[in-house]
């Protein structure tokens, strides 16, 4: 492992939740066999592995993709891209869930082993139980609770109810889809084109219409987006502050710096140290 850290025994009073984390591993490394007596979740932020499982199954995971694994079920993991793996991963009670949920039919939609491609809105999910389970928070267990629950009901949605196939009664579609995209794939170099294109409508049209409706131009938007994502890794993990601007899309360190200070008022070093445990 690169980097990254794993949080286990997180909250007595919510036993729901075993262990949490955020890893990144190396080209051609690879995690050995193993099972758990929980349901454990992957969601893969960056590069690409292979996961298998006995029995021959084999799931290969991209930017994107998520995949879950059932209780004593052996399974290991192959990372094949050049560029680190970046994993997110959360081991929960699955059956705790249930109880509080027996409308959800849970067991019905979580397979022993499944995984589903191009769920990136699943990374802001994931991201929140890390938060909740790692950060001390006022009304921790209730909200550590609340996180896992919408996880868990997110995943359902995910593999039943693609996001990109619903409409917002708030937001024109058109700007409800660009937020999605920028919340989701905020590490690429967008341009207002890019994104117009995507919605399928006129550069300017679709400005005026982004900026009526959030407050702000799209570009700021999208550093907002960053700095966000940002601040959490910043929190949570032993990352450079050059490694953090790279993996939120800023392309040189003194851009980030200068982003993130008129963001929040400080330097991300000085973040860092008010805000780490």
């Amino acid at each position: 492992m690169i980097s990254g850290f794993w949080a286990t025994e997180i909250d007595p009073l919510v036993p729901d939740i075993v262990d949490c984390g955020d890893t990144q591993h190396r080209y051609g490394s690879r995690v050995a066999p193993h099972l758990h007596r929980h349901w454990e979740l992957y969601y893969q932020v960056a590069g690409k592995s292979i996961n298998y499982s006995t029995g021959g199954g084999k799931s290969t995971l991209k930017q994107g993709s998520v995949y879950c694994v059932g209780p004593d079920i052996n399974h290991w993991h192959e990372h094949i891209s050049r560029q680190p793996a970046h994993t997110l991963f959360v081991g929960f009670d699955l059956a705790a869930v249930a109880a509080r949920h027996p409308e959800w039919d849970v067991f019905r939609h979580f397979a022993p082993i499944f995984s589903v491609d191009g769920v990136h809105q699943l990374e802001r999910s994931m991201s929140r139980v890390l938060e909740e389970a790692t950060i001390v928070l006022k009304q921790q267990s209730g909200g550590l609770r609340l996180a896992l629950d919408m996880l868990v009901l997110d995943v359902i949605r995910a593999s039943s109810d693609p996001i990109g196939d619903r409409s917002s009664i708030v937001r024109h579609p058109a700007v409800s889809r660009a937020i999605h995209l920028l919340e989701t794939r905020f590490r690429e170099p967008w341009s207002l084109n890019e994104i117009a294109e995507y919605v399928e409508m006129s550069r300017a049209h679709f400005a005026t219409m982004f900026q009526q409706s959030t407050g702000i131009p799209l570009h700021k938007f999208l550093i907002k987006v960053r700095i966000s994502h940002a601040e959490q890794l910043l929190r949570n993990s032993a990352q450079s502050c050059e490694s953090i601007a790279r993996e939120c899309g800023f392309m040189r360190i003194q851009h980030f710096s200068r982003a993130f200070k008129l963001q929040t008022g400080i330097t991300p070093i000085r973040f860092r140290q008010k805000h780490r445990v």
